[in-house]
């Protein structure tokens, strides 16, 4: 594994922190996970979104997977109903659901990005393999 991963679950758990903080105690905190077998993979830092599940999954916590159409409706990807989106593709991310995301962050949603700056690679349904890693 590569060296600077195995700091991911601890970042990922301090933002979770962070947005938690202005939820009710009782309320779990909801993670959003991007999940796409599509996905370019552009970088040596992207995480399986499966792992990620495992590492982040507690009774305090509620992680659902989000496909790319679930991620480019705005009324699935809410700070109302999603604590923290987790984008585990580094640079890529479906062109579709630009600016739901975009919509997310401008409302106070939090996020975190594994292997790079997420807007970089904004790719369409049909994905070259030759552009990956």
């Amino acid at each position: 594994m590569h060296k600077n991963l195995r700091f991911v679950p601890l970042m990922l758990i301090c933002c979770l922190a962070i947005a938690r903080g202005a939820a009710p105690a009782t309320a779990p905190g909801r993670i959003a996970v991007f999940a796409d077998a599509r996905v370019p993979r552009l970088t040596a830092g992207c995480a399986d979104p499966k792992r990620l599940e495992e590492l982040l999954r507690s009774p305090q916590r509620d992680i659902i997977f989000l496909n790319v159409e679930q991620l480019a409706d705005p009324k699935q990807l809410s700070p109302e109903s999603i604590d923290l989106l987790v984008l585990p593709y580094g640079p890529s991310l479906p062109k579709a659901a630009e600016e739901s995301v975009r919509s997310f962050l401008k409302g106070g949603g939090d996020f975190v990005s594994t292997g790079g700056y997420t807007f970089d690679n904004l790719y369409r349904a049909k994905v070259d393999p030759a552009i990956e890693l």
